[in-house]
């Protein structure tokens, strides 16, 4: 049930970005809702949501490097790069203090 509704989410919050912003948002838009998964997985203790949220980082980090490296204008690949690098070191973060713990 917790990867039917993650899965669900996602496609819920690709079809949001897509309709609502431009699809260059949409990178941005998965990093986003990974972060939010993994904090969210991280506050009810639900190993799972944590574990969803980093495959989302993960396919984020595909599509940064199969298509948005060639598709999308400078502003948009240097502010894509710089949220994933956030989230990404942010995760990371976490994951190292919550070992430490």
């Amino acid at each position: 049930l917790i990867l039917f509704s993650a899965g669900t989410s996602w496609v819920f919050v690709t079809a949001w970005v897509w309709t609502r912003l431009t699809p260059g948002y949409l990178t941005m838009g998965w990093a986003l809702y990974a972060f939010f998964l993994f904090l969210f997985g991280l506050l009810v203790r639900e190993h799972r949501l944590r574990w969803c949220g980093m495959a989302v980082v993960v396919a984020a980090l595909l599509r940064v490097g199969c298509c948005d490296m060639w598709s999308l204008s400078s502003g948009y690949r240097v502010l894509t790069f710089i949220v994933l690098a956030l989230i990404t070191l942010g995760i990371g973060y976490i994951i190292l203090r919550r070992s430490a713990e």
